[in-house]
């Protein structure tokens, strides 16, 4: 169970890094 929470934060941090990418190319 404590493994799964960092994999959820790294997956989080992801799709908001994407996002900004995303924005900035917009």
């Amino acid at each position: 169970m404590e493994s799964g929470a960092p994999l959820a934060a790294v997956g989080a941090v992801e799709i908001i890094h994407e996002s900004e990418v995303n924005f900035i190319l917009f």
